[in-house]
């Protein structure tokens, strides 16, 4: 791991969470901004909660996958012009499909 990774971990105060997040970024080979957003993600967080913990450290790996074209809608709350934008169309084709698919 480089100095950056060393630097970044400086800033988790508590001694396991840190550790955790350092025996991670070695074992999956994470750069700085990923270790960075696995650690303002909560990752460390989420897993003691979770009861799903394979889940939460493939969904930090992987990130979240698109299933199906109502999945980017529903995440973007409706939001059309957003929706448009993450999946690299313009509004008048988002339209299209949203009538296509009768997701209106």
């Amino acid at each position: 791991m480089s100095w950056s990774h060393y630097r970044t971990l400086t800033k988790v105060e508590n001694k396991s969470e840190r550790l955790f997040y350092e025996i991670e970024a070695k074992k999956e080979g994470w750069s700085v901004p990923v270790l960075e957003r696995q650690i303002h993600s909560f990752l460390f967080a989420r897993l003691l909660k979770s009861r799903d913990k394979e889940g939460v450290l493939q969904l930090a790996a992987e990130g979240q996958t698109v299933e199906k074209p109502s999945d980017t809608l529903k995440a973007t709350q409706g939001n059309k012009s957003e929706t448009a934008r993450k999946l690299g169309i313009n509004r008048k084709t988002l339209y299209k499909k949203i009538e296509e698919y009768g997701l209106a």
